[in-house]
């Protein structure tokens, strides 16, 4: 049973007075003293009141006995003691219950809803907005307990349910998210105390006859329009707008005498506001309202005037996206062109090396020739020093071998620059994920320098490979081979040294 069903069954009367605000529920009954309830009585009165919410309950006479209890702790001894006192005299006793209700968890309590409803109807449309911009304060959703009626439907954001059920389905809004969305594309003057927005106020679930709908419908259209607005501002019950587009426009609406709905004006809110640049949606959408004013009021905008907007935007879309795609051309030829000269590092590394053999091949073709010409042709072609002018190349084979992967490092460092300077460059362009998307993550750039480096690799391996097998042929074919005579003039040097430091010191 609700709380104004079991306050009239306790003090035995239907003459009761009810008045719930926002935030104050309060009843009234006058009672002869024979119809003070018992205590146990006044305490189970309690059990109908929400916890989060403060319970007062004052017994008036007419002689200013008082008595006033806290409902959640009241004393027994004291309330005895003022019935005590009741004996004496034959007057009435008023009786005064209020509510004090509190938010707690998303959660507030309506206890006569059509009470409520009717002190929250008869204010004007800002003192609602202001209501519920209290009520919704930093809140991401709010739900009604209705306490004695079986009511349900619901907004985007606020659920009105009785209060034994609680199976409510949340809308994917994300409401501070949005309002901060809101604040970015519009400026809105009375955010502060008016922090609302269409989805607030849009209902989703209902009931016939319901009699939200009429002014939430308003609700909406007016913040739709808000936040399509460039400007906005309330003052004296009257909306001013500005739109900011192709051409300036100006409206002003009395709020409690022209604001009407139109559903149009919450579809181009909601297609502003739900993905894409929302800046650039915004823009197109008051370029496009603010021509369309010339021929009719704002306020009355339609279904065609919707459409244009999407058309303007596919265009501009499609404009963009042939210049996206121009720029991830542009970029995958570059990418071509600096894994090709990659490419050219490992070829550039192995014509060294063909230059390197070519000129050893010439010299001992050159040697051959030289020989086969002389007076004794073919005899002691690998001479002494010939061997010697055959090792000193083989020896700046080394060097030159050293300056070719020392000039392939610094190209590919040149190039590995270049194309981290090409990305960087598109970086107040592109989003992160653009970039990830044309440039592959990098994954061509990785690959064609990691080939380079296996390549270059190889070709060094190949070459000093060459190096030593070409010394090491030359010095077993040659019958005074100069390394190993040096190495072994040092060696014999070496123990002479020894020998003589021995007979020195012993």
């Amino acid at each position: 049973m609700n709380l104004i069903n079991e306050f009239k069954m306790l003090f035995q009367t239907e003459d009761l007075s009810i008045s719930e605000r926002v935030k104050v529920l309060e009843l009234k009954v006058s009672i002869d003293k024979g119809s003070i309830p018992d205590f146990s009585d006044i305490i189970n009165l309690g059990k109908n009141i929400a916890d989060r919410d403060k319970c007062i309950i004052e017994f008036n006479t007419i002689i200013e006995d008082h008595l006033r209890l806290v409902l959640k702790e009241p004393d027994e001894s004291e309330y005895e003691s003022f019935i005590d006192d009741l004996k004496d005299y034959e007057d009435s006793v008023l009786v005064i219950l209020t509510i004090e209700k509190t938010i707690m968890e998303n959660s507030f309590s309506i206890y006569c809803f059509k009470e409520f409803t009717k002190d929250l109807l008869n204010k004007s449309i800002v003192d609602i907005m202001s209501l519920f911009g209290l009520l919704l304060n930093r809140a991401e959703y709010l739900v009604f307990e209705i306490y004695d009626s079986d009511i349900f439907f619901s907004t985007q954001t606020m659920f009105f349910v009785n209060r034994s059920s609680h199976n409510i389905t949340l809308k994917e809004i994300n409401r501070s998210e949005r309002i901060s969305e809101c604040k970015d594309i519009s400026y809105f003057y009375n955010n502060s105390n008016l922090n609302l927005l269409p989805e607030d106020f849009k209902i989703v679930t209902s009931y016939d006859n319901n009699p939200y709908e009429e002014i939430f419908d308003k609700l909406v259209s007016i913040l739709s329009l808000v936040y399509i607005s460039t400007l906005a501002t309330i003052e004296d019950d009257v909306l001013k707008v500005q739109i900011s587009g192709q051409r300036n426009v100006d409206f002003s609406y009395e709020l409690n005498r022209v604001m009407i709905h139109n559903p149009i004006l919450f579809k181009i809110y909601s297609w502003i506001y739900n993905g894409g640049n929302l800046i650039d949606k915004a823009l197109i959408a008051r370029n496009i309202l603010s021509l369309h004013c010339k021929y009719t009021n704002l306020i009355n905008t339609d279904e065609k005037t919707y459409a244009t907007i999407q058309s303007n935007f596919n265009l501009y879309l499609k404009d963009n996206v042939n210049q996206y795609l121009d720029l991830k051309n542009k970029v995958s030829e570059y990418i071509c062109s600096v894994t090709t000269q990659v490419g050219d590092n490992v070829l550039s590394l192995f014509n060294n090396f063909k230059t390197n053999l070519l000129t050893l091949i010439t010299f001992l073709f050159s040697v051959i020739i030289i020989n086969i010409v002389s007076d004794n042709p073919l005899d002691n072609i690998f001479t002494r020093d010939i061997i010697l002018i055959l090792e000193l190349i083989l020896l700046g084979s080394i060097i030159y071998l050293l300056i070719s992967i020392s000039e392939n490092k610094y190209r590919l460092k040149k190039i590995k620059s270049g194309y981290q300077v090409l990305k960087d460059s598109y970086n107040e362009i592109l989003s992160n994920q653009d970039l990830e998307d044309i440039f592959k993550e990098d994954k061509a750039i990785k690959n064609a320098i990691k080939e380079v480096e296996d390549g270059t690799k190889k070709y060094m391996i190949l070459w000093v490979g060459f190096i030593l097998l070409s010394l090491s042929l030359l010095e077993f074919i040659s019958s005074e081979p100069p390394i190993s005579n040096f190495i072994k003039d040092i060696f014999k040097n070496i123990i002479s040294l020894r020998n003589l430091l021995v007979q020195y010191y012993w």
